[in-house]
């Protein structure tokens, strides 16, 4: 379940650039469950911490990637989750079912952008107060 040095990464950390989360909170399709706060990402942890606010709860849940991996391919990339917890035991237990092992194609126009992202380390992006 949710660590501790996970946890400490999204809180409490300035704000920088909001443009991955507000991608993920436009494009993924991610808006049916919720949104994303705030984004925190360690590429040499290879970590990301989120702050996600789903719908029809009331205070927001920390979610982090806590190992994940971009897999190249000759003409095509990857994203790969290789371990992730969540501070709530139901969102914890959805990721090990849904998450955890699997992999994501990145659209060939998105690969750039999320490697310049990955590539920033401890940058914390927030959206709205929390």
């Amino acid at each position: 379940m949710w660590g501790q040095k996970a946890m400490g990464k999204v809180l409490g950390m300035s704000c920088s650039d909001k443009s991955l989360a507000f991608f993920i909170n436009t494009f993924s399709g991610l808006d049916r469950y919720g949104k994303i706060l705030g984004l925190s990402c360690d590429n040499a942890n290879r970590t990301i911490s989120a702050r996600v606010l789903l719908k029809g709860e009331t205070e927001p849940i920390s979610v982090c990637i806590e190992e994940y991996e971009m897999i190249y391919e000759t003409d095509s990339a990857q994203f790969l989750v290789k371990s992730a917890g969540a501070d709530r035991q139901w969102v914890d237990v959805l990721l090990q079912d849904a998450a955890v092992g699997k992999s994501w194609p990145v659209p060939e126009n998105a690969v750039g952008f999320l490697e310049g992202f990955l590539g920033q380390a401890g940058s914390f992006t927030h959206l709205d107060p929390i």
